[in-house]
């Protein structure tokens, strides 16, 4: 079953986008958004990834196999792409990197971001707290090397990184969750007004 957070939907409007939502049932994926003509897409939270731990109850392969062809339509057409929690660990586990496994106090909690010089290029040099929903993850050196590290957390691990020739940017924190305008959150809207503005 597809499903996804109200507050997703509420969070893009209040940024005057128009939502659409994309059941993984779609047996045409490619067809129905070429014919849409969106500007951009999200990979939100949600399932545990089939490919990496079929045993768990909320693995899904057909969504792993209809967001892996949304990756490649976005890098085809070079669409901005935004990874959220599940789609940042989906981006990389993708290409061929890895993922740890069960992280300690990493779930229900809230880190401050270390950015990298990159990072501080989107996020800029304030100093940003952001919510944390996931017990996987990986460190820097763990990111395939198609990918470049922007934030991590205190201890480590990656929080947040973009590709380095496509317009897809990956984050681990949910900001659709608790304050919506936050510095961090807001950077991220900033950098997909921008990269619209330079893709269009």
């Amino acid at each position: 079953m597809d499903c996804l957070a109200q507050s997703w939907v509420n969070l893009l409007e209040s940024l005057n986008y128009c939502p659409i939502l994309l059941p993984a049932s779609l047996s045409e994926s490619e067809d129905y958004l070429t014919q849409l003509q969106i500007d951009a897409l999200i990979l939100s939270g949600g399932n545990s990834i089939a490919d990496r731990t079929p045993v768990l109850a909320d693995a899904d392969p057909q969504r792993d196999a209809h967001e892996k062809g949304l990756i490649n339509f976005c890098k085809k057409r070079k669409l901005p792409l935004i990874g959220i929690c599940r789609g940042f660990q989906l981006l990389n586990f993708t290409s061929s990197g890895q993922l740890l496994h069960a992280i300690k106090n990493h779930a229900g909690c809230n880190h401050k971001l270390v950015l990298s010089k990159s990072g501080k290029d989107i996020f800029g040099d304030a100093v940003h707290e952001v919510n944390s929903y996931h017990n996987l993850g990986l460190y820097v050196e763990q990111l395939h090397e198609e990918w470049e590290f922007l934030a991590k957390t205190e201890d480590g691990i990656v929080e947040a990184f973009k590709h380095s020739s496509y317009p897809i940017l990956a984050i681990q924190w949910h900001p659709e969750r608790d304050e919506w305008h936050t510095p961090a959150n807001t950077a991220i809207w900033n950098w997909l007004e921008n990269t619209l503005d330079t893709e269009s």
